[in-house]
């Protein structure tokens, strides 16, 4: 697994008229990625092109990439920010070129990098395990919080398999949270009521609104949780409606979140990851 996790022991011996033992017990773990708003291994499409920061862009939380950020405009980030590269790359040089980002959480360049994980291993091997949902072939996976579900007791899920041969077929949810697709996308969509991580071995497509069940944005202590993993690409799909809401962390390991056909047609509004 890409996550480590270390029993520390410490103990200490004052020794005189009467041994004194104190014993420290402590764990680390290697820090989880959903901690970042934004995170990138490289900050360039397929061909080289750059990946540019407007003025259209706002981020809350914290933003690091491992490569050089390229800067168009006057983005906004509320939280710190740190680069690999010991410089940013702007579109026209400020003052005079209006490239004036607001680095509200304080910058950090020539930061260490961090590496990526280049597999989903440990969300491949829970999705097999009996307490998880294991599908082949392309797999469309509605979340349904309180909606209809058959003969099942909601929150579900509506799956669509054709190697099983399912439409909308109700499913539990998995009881340790893990579902994987091998060999297809995962169309992903609806409304969470509890813990989930979705993960394929090709694209995750969003092809509507995800929200929490228990909005975490009006309320911070809702446990509703949301992974999206693809071992490709993260798609928001051509036909997905617009200002898009997405209430999920998400990690695309080969190579990039990203929308549909996102050069065609004109803006579909605001796209709101939480």
């Amino acid at each position: 697994s890409y996550i480590d996790f270390y029993d520390i022991a410490v103990t200490g011996l004052v020794t005189g008229d009467t041994a004194v033992v104190r014993r420290i017990l402590g764990t680390l773990r290697t820090e989880s990625f959903a901690r970042y708003s934004y995170f990138t291994n490289l900050e360039t499409m397929t061909f080289g092109t750059p990946i540019w920061f407007t003025t259209n862009s706002n981020f809350q939380g914290p933003v690091h990439s491992n490569a050089q950020f390229n800067i168009a405009g006057s983005p906004v980030f509320n939280g710190p920010v740190s680069s690999a590269a010991t410089s940013i790359n702007y579109r026209t040089p400020p003052p005079a070129g209006g490239n004036n980002p607001q680095f509200n959480g304080g910058l950090s360049l020539g930061a260490s990098t961090v590496q990526l994980p280049l597999s989903s291993t440990a969300l491949r091997v829970a999705a097999s395990a009996a307490s998880g949902q294991w599908y082949t072939g392309n797999t469309t996976i509605v979340m349904q919080s309180s909606s209809p579900c058959g003969s099942l007791q909601p929150p579900c899920l509506l799956v669509t398999n054709p190697v099983l041969g399912w439409t909308n077929q109700p499913r539990p949810l998995p009881a340790n949270g893990a579902i994987f697709v091998n060999g297809g996308n995962a169309t992903v969509s609806g409304t969470l009521n509890g813990q989930l991580t979705i993960g394929s071995s090709h694209n995750v497509v969003v092809s509507d609104h995800i929200r929490s069940a228990d909005n975490p944005q009006t309320n911070p202590a809702s446990n509703d949780l949301l992974g999206l993993v693809a071992e490709r690409n993260v798609v928001i799909a051509w036909a997905a409606p617009d200002n898009l809401t997405i209430q999920a962390s998400i990690m695309a390991l080969n190579e990039s979140f990203t929308v549909e056909n996102w050069w065609v047609g004109p803006p579909q509004g605001t796209l709101s990851i939480y």
